[in-house]
């Protein structure tokens, strides 16, 4: 759980992070890709370009600073997002990259000072352990199902059927 200080903290950058908008999620995945290029895999990159992932990323900060005390208003944005994350095969360690992108980009943006850095640090370990936690039980779920699996296996395609001229049907 954060302290009382830390949520001050947290809520009390909410102004800054509306004011700037999607511009800091800008920064955040240029800074990402760049020191990370091999995370452009995971990301649909029509979706960077076109600035729809910078948005969807802002409204989900946004967001848990606005409910940093009421977390179960966040479960269904979890949920979807945790859904997602687990198709893509996001892996724990993936979050401290993210955390440190974060960090740095709230440092370079704004230079808000140590203490607030420490409050979204505190506060963003404990939005990814929520993550972490719920993607390791779908990674769970989906392995135990019949015929399921974790992580990646081979399979052998015996047909592929063109649908249209984006989708192909693979057997």
């Amino acid at each position: 759980m954060l302290d009382a200080q830390t949520i001050a903290t947290v809520k009390a950058t909410i102004p800054l992070l509306v004011e700037t908008g999607p511009k800091l999620t800008a920064h955040f995945y240029d800074r990402m890709f760049t020191h990370n290029p091999e995370l452009k895999e995971i990301f649909n990159m029509s979706n960077q370009r076109n600035g729809d992932q910078r948005e969807a990323l802002f409204n989900a900060i946004a967001a848990y600073a606005s409910n940093i005390e009421n977390l179960p208003a966040l479960l269904p944005a979890v949920e979807k997002i945790a859904q997602k994350h687990t198709s893509f095969q996001i892996k724990p360690e993936q979050y401290n990259i993210v955390g440190t992108h974060l960090l740095a980009t709230l440092d370079e943006m704004f230079n808000p000072g140590q203490e607030v850095l420490d409050a979204w640090g505190k506060a963003y370990g404990v939005l990814a352990n929520v993550f972490i936690h719920r993607e390791a039980e779908i990674y769970h779920e989906n392995a135990s199902k019949d015929g399921g699996w974790e992580g990646t296996r081979p399979f052998r395609i015996v047909a592929k059927t063109p649908r249209s001229a984006l989708i192909t049907s693979f057997e």
